[in-house]
């Protein structure tokens, strides 16, 4: 099987724990930090990683057209709708991939500040939760930022 950021299957067993071998797991625990510093933190950790292609998964509990002009905003077109929220438990699902060299670092702070202020009950923020994986050379690593308190890394090295 060909491991990509394409390949649904594999993110969920790599993020489930599924394999075996090849894996390295880092928590990062940011309850300790003021809520600028976890952005930054987050921030600086994930947009550090060189990448060939990425995929940023947005999972949201929200007004979809709250979210798509942040889209607009930081003219992020190709984005695709995966399930839309139907205003219960199930989230709606967004897609959006970056190529090497189109990622927008304005726009990643952006939503990664909408993120961690929504459980802080800070204004403008966002019900959303994020999985970013990258695709490199010698690596797939994928980051699940669950809410306030911190991520998680996964990444599966070839």
């Amino acid at each position: 099987m060909l491991k990509t950021i394409t390949d649904d299957s594999f993110l969920k067993k790599l993020f489930n724990r599924k394999y075996k071998t090849n894996i390295v797991v880092r928590e990062c625990d940011l309850e300790r930090l003021p809520f600028a510093k976890k952005v930054e933190y987050a921030f600086y950790r994930i947009s550090g990683f060189h990448f060939d292609k990425a995929r940023l998964t947005i999972q949201y509990w929200d007004d979809i057209n709250r979210i798509t002009s942040i889209f607009k905003k930081y003219n992020i077109c190709d984005y695709k709708i995966q399930r839309d929220y139907n205003g219960k438990s199930t989230p709606g699902l967004i897609d959006i991939y970056f190529e090497k060299g189109d990622f927008n670092n304005d726009f990643f702070r952006d939503i990664l500040t909408k993120h961690y202020g929504y459980e802080l009950a800070k204004n403008d923020m966002l019900s959303v939760c994020l999985f970013y994986a990258i695709e490199a050379e010698t690596e797939i690593t994928l980051f699940h930022l669950y809410d306030d308190r911190g991520f998680r890394e996964y990444s599966y090295v070839f």
